[in-house]
């Protein structure tokens, strides 16, 4: 039997224990509940694990806090999944590169174009996810694990296969431009060609998909073709939306249950969730 810890959008950054009261509880919280479960038990962190991913330091802090208390509640390395989401990205690389950054999403690349741009040389987007990919190295055995950051397939076992996703690819990362918050809303893609392959080459009996952005989020072909690719799968997570409802569907096909993690925002004034 498999269990999952799902949580989403922590916004790690140092101090964030004294910062963030609730993070703490949060964690002794989750030690005591999975003591009382057989089983495999996983983490699945869909995305904004850093305040900042233009700072190195959140994830690095981040590593060497929370590491030790997963292992020891006993959710190792081997059993964590990671993806990025919109605050991993360096803003800092965005605005750099922002005429051509911008000049990429606003060509409105489609299907085949877009697969054909995540695999080729010497593209704008990889440098703003180095930090992050350093990071994921180190935590989660189950990522986007690659430089071109498209998404990759795993299989735990079997039985179980997990395909993480990276919606966060075409992310601005909130970069302001005439003082104006870049919005990502339907800006997004998702690269389907690694997933199509992957789901062709899977037996295994449970296929889980990780992605950060929930599918409003896409271009209107992106959202199309993973709402398709979603019936392949029997669980979905996904976070983002900052919603303290974790909603629980099921698709038309009466197989996917999509998972959408509250915000583990543990900012005293705010609310805080996580799913299990």
């Amino acid at each position: 039997m498999y269990h999952f810890v799902h949580v989403s959008d922590i916004h790690f950054s140092p101090g964030a224990y004294e910062k963030r009261p609730a993070f703490r509880p949060f964690l002794e919280d989750v030690e005591t509940q999975i003591k009382n479960l057989s089983g495999e038990i996983f983490l699945i962190l869909s995305g904004d694990v850093a305040g900042s991913g233009a700072h190195q330091n959140d994830f690095i802090n981040f590593l060497d806090q929370i590491d030790p208390i997963l292992t020891s509640a006993g959710i190792p390395k081997t059993h964590r999944v990671c993806v990025p989401g919109n605050h991993d990205i360096s803003k800092e690389v965005v605005g750099r590169r922002l005429v051509d950054h911008e000049a990429v999403i606003k060509a409105e690349l489609n299907e085949s174009i877009f697969n054909e741009y995540l695999i080729s040389p010497g593209q704008v987007f990889d440098e703003k996810f180095e930090n992050y990919l350093e990071f994921e190295k180190s935590f989660a055995s189950f990522g986007v694990g690659s430089s071109r950051v498209g998404g990759s397939g795993h299989s735990f076992s079997d039985d179980l296969g997990i395909f993480c996703a990276n919606s966060a690819f075409f992310s601005s990362g909130g970069i302001e431009i005439n003082k104006v918050p870049v919005s990502d809303m339907g800006r997004l893609s998702v690269g389907t060609r690694n997933l199509a392959n992957w789901l062709n080459q899977s037996k295994h009996r449970t296929r889980i998909f990780v992605c950060h952005h929930p599918t409003n989020w896409l271009t209107e072909w992106s959202s199309r073709e993973i709402k398709n690719s979603l019936l392949s799968f029997d669980l979905a997570f996904f976070g983002h939306e900052h919603r303290q409802d974790a909603a629980d569907e099921h698709r038309a096909s009466g197989r996917t249950l999509v998972l959408n993690a509250p915000a583990l925002l543990t900012d005293k004034r705010h609310p805080m969730g996580y799913s299990l």
